[in-house]
């Protein structure tokens, strides 16, 4: 198998979600094998890289390392063929090699990220890949890095500890990902403002359910008088259960991983974590035919839905839904937000 020939994969899962669908696979189910299948695409690539950097005269990785997926790829919730986030920590290698080590890394990683994007995996706008060196260090580099971010109240480094507290290793040294997991869970834990700051982050955008329940859509643009459902109903859900994850030391990545340890250790009631999943999985399976249609119609995955389109019991669930996600902003806001550092960020 060649790196070209693994384009012609991805166009297979085009055709495995719709037929996933047709036979009333549930959500869980659905996000299992689509995160699989992409997952070791994902893996025949940096094999495939690995090999092709040998017959360029590079060699083997110079230390160990590990590739790691980032937000709905790292939660196993990627079920279309999105924009890339994806990170690579190596072994700190001895000071006389740190050169060369960078180099070979930085050439490796622009080849795994080249043939993922040549597999329907488009380039990540914002440029949270292994190819930039934001991205790609080593685990010592790694350390300091998040002792840095979880220090700072800057928005933009919440939002950088927000990508990285969703990853997972999909090739090499898991234990290497380990450490800096593990560095962030301490540093949470000595802060006492971290998770405020992520709490603050997601609370720039409301639940879009009235008091009265009615769903409140877009008023002007292209999308007018339709809901995005993950920004607007998923997001506060993912962003929620992610703060708990971090401050319960939950090492899954997982959004209903995380729902079902949570509730194992008791940081959510059994009841809470029942709704919370029931939710997401509504949220998720509207979103995945509205992508599906969407896609039909010629168009890309845009997650936005009509919520006039759907029957009065569709809507309904639609509605149960949404207010799961305020619902869990008053929760991780109630336990963790500190409205007093609001005065002085």
């Amino acid at each position: 198998m060649s790196i070209e020939g693994l384009t012609s994969v991805g166009r297979e899962a085009d055709d495995l979600l719709p037929a996933l669908l047709a036979e009333k696979a549930g959500v869980p189910e659905v996000l299992s094998i689509m995160a699989s299948l992409y997952e070791r695409l994902t893996r025949q690539v940096l094999q495939l890289s690995e090999d092709r950097l040998q017959r360029e005269g590079w060699g083997p990785p110079p230390v160990d390392y590990c590739w790691i997926n980032m937000g709905s790829a790292a939660r196993r919730e990627q079920v279309f063929r999105t924009d890339q986030d994806n990170a690579l920590i190596y072994d700190t290698p001895p000071q006389e090699k740190a050169e060369a080590t960078a180099g070979y890394f930085a050439h490796l990683a622009g080849t795994a990220v080249e043939a993922l994007a040549a597999c329907g995996f488009a380039l990540c706008p914002g440029g949270v890949m292994a190819s930039n060196a934001k991205w790609r260090r080593s685990v010592a580099d790694w350390l300091r890095a998040v002792d840095g971010w979880v220090a700072s109240p800057a928005p933009e480094d919440t939002r950088v500890l927000t990508i990285l507290l969703d990853f997972q290793v999909v090739w090499g040294r898991e234990d290497l990902g380990n450490r800096v997991r593990d560095r962030i869970f301490g540093a949470f834990e000595a802060s006492g403002s971290a998770s405020h700051l992520l709490v603050r982050d997601d609370r720039q955008s409301a639940a879009p359910v009235s008091f009265l329940g009615t769903i409140a859509t877009e008023k002007r643009g292209p999308h007018k008088n339709r809901l995005n459902l993950k920004t607007a109903g998923l997001v506060h859900l993912v962003n929620g259960l992610r703060v708990l994850a971090v401050n319960h030391r939950v090492r899954e990545a997982s959004s209903l991983e995380r729902l079902a340890r949570l509730a194992e250790q008791g940081a959510l009631s059994m009841e809470d974590a029942a709704f919370f999943r029931t939710c997401f999985e509504t949220l998720m399976l509207f979103m995945i035919r509205a992508d599906l249609e969407s896609i039909r119609r010629g168009g890309r995955p845009d997650h936005y839905l009509d919520p006039e389109s759907l029957s009065r019991n569709e809507q309904s669930l639609l509605k149960d839904a949404l207010y799961g996600g305020a619902r869990m902003q008053k929760l991780v806001g109630k336990r963790y937000g500190m409205s007093w550092l609001n005065f002085f960020s």
